[in-house]
């Protein structure tokens, strides 16, 4: 551990980052601003940030820190399940019309829980793909150009690109709905410049919310009922249909129950908690080894697991990454 935050010590130096008051900062300018580099002792913590979610207008009760990596680059997560309609703000609105998203008619659920329902919208003579990549990938013209995120998110393993035919839209569907919360022109209504946000997607990748999971609440950090995961993700082929979870003990599934890590299974960062104190389904950005339909969610009963992206709607916790530091608020 001493040699870990040595080496993390030395290559926040080498980085231009500097130290203060047991702090560290990208920039002078961001000490002065009072905006240190998270850390996971942070994780979860409230962030003030220019997109008002709730439209209560309050900037400093919408997004939490999710997770900061090596290179001092800080994620924040929609504290709440965000609304699609009128309710909600309009840059969510137009974010989720991007992704091509299909709000739920069922009781209780409208307004906040989305799935996709179709693949493919028609356009005149010209078909598109529903997932709206923004990219090449939407047309008939035989496109396989890499969808427009960054690996920043740790989206590194198995997209769209893998299963996009010439076509422009044959593969597998689970692929093509995840690029839909990939794709980052689709979110970025989301990016405020301002406070130093560079891009935005519709939820968390598998990688990043398991990475977060194991810095908060892994084994190093609650031996008893830690959980330490692993997606695997870049050793999966095209001919795979998405992501498998690999425990602590090296046992591969395509889902994990961590209820049984009751600190953190009662951590609202990954099991937030509705206006009604009900917790919901929510979907992330990688698709499902478990089947070609199939796309990865985080369940209310503590289950990462996944469902058929037509037949069920979930709710979105939409993803943005900030280059600089950013402004912790006590509540």
């Amino acid at each position: 551990t001493e040699t870990e935050n040595k080496i993390n010590e030395e290559q926040n130096l080498a980085s231009g980052k500097v130290e203060i008051d047991g702090k560290w900062y990208k920039s002078i300018d961001d000490y002065i601003a009072g905006n240190p580099i998270p850390t996971v002792d942070d994780y979860g913590k409230f962030v003030e940030y220019g997109v008002d979610l709730n439209g209560d207008d309050d900037l400093a009760n919408d997004w939490k820190v999710f997770y900061v990596d090596q290179e001092g680059r800080t994620f924040i997560i929609a504290a709440d399940y965000v609304r699609g309609d009128e309710g909600g703000c309009a840059e969510v609105q137009t974010a989720i019309k991007n992704s091509n998203m299909t709000e739920s008619t069922k009781s209780g659920y409208e307004d906040f829980c989305f799935s996709w329902s179709s693949l493919d919208v028609n356009e005149g003579d010209n078909q598109k793909v529903k997932y709206h990549c923004n990219d090449g990938h939407n047309s008939l013209n035989n496109s396989k150009a890499q969808c427009s995120y960054p690996d920043i998110f740790m989206g590194t393993g198995y997209y769209c690109s893998d299963h996009v035919g010439d076509d422009g839209k044959s593969g597998n569907p689970n692929s093509r709905c995840a690029s839909s919360l990939m794709c980052t022109e689709n979110w970025k209504p989301l990016v405020d410049e301002s406070y130093g946000a560079t891009y935005a997607i519709g939820g968390p990748t598998l990688e990043m919310w398991v990475a977060s999971w194991n810095k908060k609440h892994g084994q190093e950090v609650d031996a008893e009922n830690g959980i330490t995961l692993h997606a695997d993700g870049n050793e999966n082929s095209a001919d795979s249909e998405g992501y498998s979870i690999i425990n602590s003990e090296g046992d591969r599934t395509n889902y994990y129950v961590l209820s049984d890590c009751l600190e953190g299974y009662n951590d609202p960062l990954y099991f937030p908690l509705d206006v009604n104190m009900s917790r919901k389904n929510y979907w992330l950005a990688s698709p499902n080894a478990g089947g070609e339909y199939h796309v990865y969610s985080v369940w209310s009963n503590g289950y990462l697991w996944a469902q058929h992206f037509e037949a069920n709607m979930y709710a979105l916790r939409p993803l943005v990454c900030i280059e600089t530091g950013v402004k912790i608020v006590t509540v």
